[in-house]
């Protein structure tokens, strides 16, 4: 498997009328088997009297997003100038069926300052999986809730973020703070693998936010063995205060026969590995 860093176009998926200069884009990262991270942020809804009811009950901004880079891995793509907005939304219908078909996902954007993004399901060449992911079910596909994910380039100052919709709009209260954060000091202290039940293996990982800001770990795990080359195992995403230490632990139960369960972490900064006889 190649773990080299991979390049992708400089132009985000965006509509710009008026907008300052961008900063250079800078290198972005693809680390094979990783996952992603989150701010938990709310939204206030802004329906219309003719359009349907909406509420962006959930938005977390990620220094990272987790993408499937092969059939059977996931991985991270990262880049210092960009930032990754989750808006959870739920639409008021009677049934899904119906809120599926009055407010599909490209209906829905976000304007950042005065910069407005398209909601994604691809990252370049990389699609988001639901599974194994921390995005979560996407909205639409018959579903009138779930996630919209936006690429957003990080804004120097302080911006105004609202997502909108035909007849309606909300303002993502807390997301402008978090889009300008600088870069995640989170670090890896301990990852472990223990297994005291046939066929059951217990992952945790000491996880530290080394900065001065509430800010969020961002990884993904794969397995390789007993009985698979390789295969996704869990997307990662943490949110830890200023110099707090948390432990994130993860039972995987789908191993599927006995010998040598081998994990692999990666984040932005690297991987961790370790193994566990089942």
């Amino acid at each position: 498997m190649d773990d080299s860093a991979w390049r992708r176009p400089a132009q985000p998926t965006e509509h710009t009328s008026n907008a300052s200069p961008r900063r250079p884009m800078n290198r972005r990262h693809l680390l094979t088997l990783c996952g992603a991270g989150l701010v938990g942020l709310a939204g206030c809804a802004d329906g219309s009297a003719t359009g349907p009811s909406v509420e962006a009950t959930r938005t977390r901004v990620l220094p990272a997003m987790v993408v499937r880079t092969f059939p059977d891995a996931i991985g991270v793509v990262s880049e210092t100038d960009r930032r990754y907005l989750l808006a959870t939304v739920e639409v008021d219908a009677e049934s899904e069926a119906e809120s599926a078909s009055t407010l599909d996902r490209d209906e829905f954007s976000l304007t950042v300052g005065r910069r407005t993004y398209d909601p994604r399901t691809e990252l370049g060449r990389y699609t988001v999986p639901e599974r194994h992911a921390v995005a979560g079910p996407t909205y639409g596909e018959r579903a009138s809730r779930g996630s919209l994910l936006f690429e957003v380039s990080q804004p120097e100052t302080l911006r105004t973020v609202a997502l909108s919709w035909p007849d309606g709009e909300t303002t993502l209260g807390g997301a402008g703070e978090a889009l300008v954060r600088p870069e995640p000091s989170v670090t890896i202290d301990s990852f472990r693998a223990e297994s005291e039940e046939p066929e059951r293996v217990t992952l945790s990982a000491e996880i530290r936010n080394g900065g001065d800001h509430r800010d969020w770990f961002v990884g993904a795990v794969n397995r390789q063995g007993p009985s698979v080359a390789i295969t996704p195992v869990r997307g990662v995403a943490v949110e830890l205060d200023p110099g707090a230490t948390e432990t994130w632990t993860h039972v995987d139960d789908s191993l599927g026969g006995t010998g040598t369960a081998r994990y692999t972490l990666r984040t932005t900064e690297g991987s961790h590995e370790t193994s566990v006889e089942v």
